[in-house]
C-alpha cells in the first residue's frame, strides 16, 4: 500500500489500458529468404513481373510453357521447375522475342450490296411457304440489300498499328444487272489480351435468332426498331 507523505498531487507512471477498441496486432514483415527471378518464353500471359508458385504458373503461362519438350523451354525454365517443385515462390518475367508477331486480332465487316431481293409468299402464321422441293415460293422482287459477314485480321506488326482505324472498303459482291459493287463496312475489332499464338484458339460465334434456337423471339423489338437481333458469344477451342 502506497503511503501518502503530503497533500501535493502525485504522478503514477503505470500508463492507460484502453479496452474500448480492438488491439492492434503487429505482424512481422514477411521477407523471402530465396526469391529467384526468371526470364522465360511462354505460350501466353502478360509481360509484367509476376510473383508465382505452384499451379499459379501454369494458370498464368500455360502448361506447355513448362514442359521440357516444349518450344518455349529454356535453361531458366528448367531451373524454375526445380525451385517450384519445392514450393518456392519466384518472380517470372515473360520475354517477347524480337520477331514476335502482333497480338491475335479479329475484324468483322458487313459486306452490303444494294440489289433486287426476292419476295416470298407467306403462310397464315407468317412463315415462308415452300414448294414440294422445300424451296421458298417467290412471288416477286423488290429493292433491298444482300448482306454477308466477313472476317479478317492483322497479320503483321506494321498492319496491327492500325488497330481501331478500319475504314470502308470495296466489297466482293457485284449486282449482275446494274454492275453496282458492294461496300464493306467495319462493325467492330477485337484484340487478344496477350501476345502469342494461343490467342488464335479464341473466337466468336455469331448467329441469327429464330424460333429453333430461341424460346421466344423479341417480336416487339423487331416491330418497333425495324431490326433483326443477332446473338454473339466468345468461344475457345482446345486444339
Amino acid at each position: 500500500m502506497k503511503s501518502i507523505i503530503n497533500a501535493a498531487p502525485g504522478v503514477v507512471d503505470l500508463g492507460v489500458q484502453d479496452l474500448s477498441t480492438r488491439p492492434y496486432g503487429r505482424a512481422p514483415e514477411e521477407l523471402p529468404q530465396h526469391l529467384p527471378k526468371y526470364f522465360i518464353f511462354a505460350k501466353k500471359g502478360p509481360l509484367s513481373e509476376e510473383l508465382l508458385a505452384g499451379v499459379e504458373r501454369t494458370n498464368m503461362y500455360g502448361v506447355e510453357t513448362f514442359a521440357e519438350d516444349s518450344k518455349y523451354f529454356n535453361h531458366q525454365t528448367f531451373h524454375s521447375n526445380g525451385v517450384n517443385a519445392q514450393g518456392n515462390y519466384a518472380m517470372y518475367v515473360r520475354v517477347l522475342p524480337t520477331d514476335a508477331g502482333p497480338k491475335p486480332t479479329l475484324r468483322v465487316y458487313l459486306d452490303v450490296l444494294p440489289t433486287q431481293v426476292d419476295i416470298y409468299e407467306r403462310n397464315s402464321d407468317g412463315s415462308i411457304k415452300t414448294d414440294v422441293a422445300g424451296d421458298p415460293t417467290v412471288i416477286g422482287q423488290a429493292a433491298g440489300h444482300r448482306v454477308k459477314f466477313v472476317i479478317d485480321h492483322y497479320d503483321s506488326v506494321a498492319a496491327a498499328a492500325n488497330f481501331g482505324a478500319a475504314t470502308i472498303l470495296p466489297g466482293d459482291q457485284v449486282d449482275a444487272g446494274t454492275g453496282v459493287q458492294s461496300q464493306r463496312y467495319p462493325i467492330f475489332e477485337l484484340e487478344h489480351s496477350f501476345f502469342g499464338e494461343d490467342g488464335n484458339f479464341s473466337g466468336l460465334r455469331l448467329w441469327a435468332q429464330n424460333t429453333t434456337n430461341l424460346s421466344q423471339l423479341p417480336t416487339k423489338l423487331i416491330a418497333r426498331e425495324k431490326t433483326y437481333p443477332f446473338s454473339l458469344s466468345i468461344i475457345r477451342k482446345s486444339a
